[in-house]
């Protein structure tokens, strides 16, 4: 992973690395269709550590004590986050036309972008918890 996303973590730059792990993994799959086994299946895979991934967050930003409004900010972003995922699901199991790539794609999208606009916030909270 890109040491400039790096929060100082282990657990948490971990889980980041293998989200993004998880998605290199689905550039072979590009060519099959979104209803098929080895797509659901990836896709189910990313999201079950996607929503692991957002329980230990939580659990980490209670610890280190955040203020409740940055808290809840994160929270409802990942709420966003998993609400966007059951949609694709439902879109998925609907007949979605869209192709593997660009379904995964944005799914990259918004776990970078989560990253960038929010876990990095954690940064000064993980460095003073170290600092003790």
């Amino acid at each position: 992973m890109n040491s400039k996303l790096l929060l100082g973590d282990q657990l948490i730059d971990m889980q980041h690395d293998q989200l993004f792990e998880l998605l290199k993994r689905v550039t072979p799959l590009h060519d099959s269709g979104l209803n098929e086994e080895k797509v659901v299946d990836q896709l189910t895979r990313l999201n079950q550590h996607i929503h692991q991934h957002f329980r230990s967050e939580e659990a980490l930003m209670l610890r280190l004590g955040m203020p409740t409004d940055e808290l809840t900010k994160h929270q409802l972003e990942h709420l966003r986050i998993l609400e966007e995922m059951a949609q694709l699901h439902l879109n998925i199991m609907h007949g979605s036309s869209s192709r593997v790539s660009d379904v995964f794609e944005q799914i990259s999208g918004w776990i970078t972008k989560h990253v960038l606009d929010f876990d990095l916030n954690m940064r000064g909270y993980i460095s003073m918890l170290a600092d003790k």
